[in-house]
């Protein structure tokens, strides 16, 4: 199984670093990841609004199996943090990775530039 993570190309990333572009050119790539990013974000709030209608309806029915009981209350607490932690892995994933990158590689080699670029 191949997990996909979304990160900067290593080239751009590199001449980024390298100072090979000019500012206008950084704004183009800066504009095509906020359109990638833009894309992911919503295909990521599908998918976390299909695991938090799946996860309540899980609850739902273990809770007319199972009644308001402890074991319900804890079943609940464990399975709100699992979801919140698989979320936010793969936000991470698929945003936050290549913001990261792309604000670190601004930051580091167009200073003057880093708050008018920065993702």
């Amino acid at each position: 199984m191949n997990l996909y993570i979304f990160q900067l190309d290593r080239k751009i990333r590199q001449n980024i670093k390298n100072c090979r572009y000019t500012a206008e050119e950084l704004g183009k790539i800066k504009g095509k990841l906020e359109w990638q990013m833009k894309v992911r974000k919503k295909g990521f709030r599908r998918a976390a609004l299909l695991v938090a209608g799946i996860t309540v309806l899980l609850l739902g029915m273990t809770y007319t199996a199972l009644g308001p009981s402890n074991v319900f209350w804890f079943s609940c607490a464990a399975t709100a943090a699992m979801v919140f932690l698989v979320l936010l892995i793969s936000w991470f994933a698929c945003i936050g990775i290549v913001k990261h990158q792309f604000n670190h590689a601004v930051r580091t080699a167009y200073p003057e530039y880093a708050d008018e670029l920065s993702l």
